[in-house]
């Protein structure tokens, strides 16, 4: 991003503000502060300050962004905050104790009228994308310890294990969509062998015969 398309510190400082009062409603609702209340996080009240505590922090760093600029290290530390916040919540939907029911329409509520479906089908979604968030974390903690000159091999443990966490959370959907390449692939070949009689065939594999 170029300076030209950063706002300026007034604006930025009107935007901060912003966030930081919209923090400021779950944090107040952690601590049970009239007008609101800890029923309504619908979740431990540790939820509310690091939801509430997400808000205020990307108000701080609007209103500090000149110093992430001169110092690299304090924007990552805000970085890592900032995602840190968004996996433990991500964390604690999908593999918190207690029931989880996602509101709105969903795949299992088209097929069963079952909570215990729903809650898989909600802790399944919030699940991948919590072990995405968890292999980012570690993943750049790996990175930048390396990057500080940490001895051994534990940086690169870290990343590896990061990489791991990523592709764990994304093989569900890479299987889905091998799923649906084989499905093509199987409905194409059926149409063919309905529409001439005989199985398509490979012709890379005609021509070496031939050869």
């Amino acid at each position: 991003m170029s300076d030209s398309d950063v706002p300026s510190f007034g604006v930025r400082v009107v935007l901060g503000l912003l966030f930081a009062a919209m923090g400021l409603f779950p944090i107040l609702a952690a601590f049970d502060v009239s007008p609101m209340h800890a029923r309504d996080l619908h979740g431990p009240p540790w939820l509310g300050l690091v939801a509430g505590g997400i808000f205020v922090l990307g108000g701080i760093f609007l209103v500090i962004y000149d110093a992430t600029i001169r110092y690299p290290w304090l924007g990552s530390l805000f970085a890592l905050a900032l995602v840190g916040g968004l996996g433990a919540i991500g964390n604690w939907i999908a593999f918190g104790a207690g029931t989880r029911v996602c509101s709105g329409d969903t795949l299992v509520g088209w097929l069963v009228e079952s909570r215990l479906a729903r809650e898989i089908e909600c802790r399944a979604a919030f699940g991948i994308g919590a072990l995405m968030i968890d292999g980012m974390l570690v993943w750049v903690l790996g990175v930048g310890f390396r990057q500080m000159g940490m001895p051994g091999r534990f940086p690169s443990v870290l990343e590896k294990l990061g990489k791991g966490l990523l592709l764990l959370a994304l093989s569900p959907i890479l299987i889905v969509l091998v799923a649906i390449l084989i499905g093509k692939a199987l409905y194409e070949a059926c149409a063919t062998r309905v529409r001439t009689g005989a199985w398509p065939r490979n012709p890379d594999f005609r021509k070496k015969t031939k050869t």
